[in-house]
């Protein structure tokens, strides 16, 4: 393969792995298992000290369990929807926001409460619009999406407008 790799946000190292050893680590790991890669393969890996992914997992358990049950907080609050007239809808219940409340600090918010606070509703429309560029990044390019990412495009651009109108722009 022999790809050049990095980090989706650009930063140089993701908890002190820099993202081109973690690739050819990764590409070892595929042609030892002959064209795929599961989760047990990483781990056993990555469990060697001298393993460049080694250092990017917790090796803690206490630590590493407490990490995942903060994994398990964010998915369980990410599953739960609002429901309206007995069936569930697509809105969240609860959002991670900034909240001044807080210091500035991220915390779950009711999506009610978050919508009527502007600073919030611009970070979760902020958000959406990541996501979208996101979305058009991953499929944006594939033929047989194409008629959704015209869509996708034509929303992004719209929830753009509206943001520099409400901003004064």
């Amino acid at each position: 393969m022999g790809m050049n790799y990095a980090w989706s946000d650009d930063r140089d190292e993701w908890n002190g792995l820099k993202a081109q050893p973690a690739g050819e680590c990764l590409e070892v790991l595929y042609d030892r298992y002959q064209g795929h890669l599961t989760k047990d393969e990483i781990l056993a890996a990555a469990r060697a000290t001298n393993s460049p992914l080694h250092r990017f997992f917790e090796w803690d358990e206490n630590r590493a369990a407490e990490l995942h049950r903060r994994k398990q907080v964010a998915l369980l609050l990410g599953a739960l929807r609002v429901k309206r007239q007995k069936k569930a809808t697509s809105t969240r219940a609860f959002v991670f926001v900034s909240n001044p409340d807080h210091k500035g600090r991220k915390v779950y918010v009711d999506i009610q409460s978050a919508m009527r606070n502007p600073d919030m509703k611009r970070e979760l429309v902020e958000k959406a619009l990541r996501s979208l560029k996101s979305w058009m990044t991953t499929y944006g390019g594939s033929s047989e999406l194409k008629f959704v990412a015209t869509s996708v495009d034509r929303l992004h651009r719209k929830i753009e407008a509206e943001m520099l109108a409400n901003a004064g722009v």
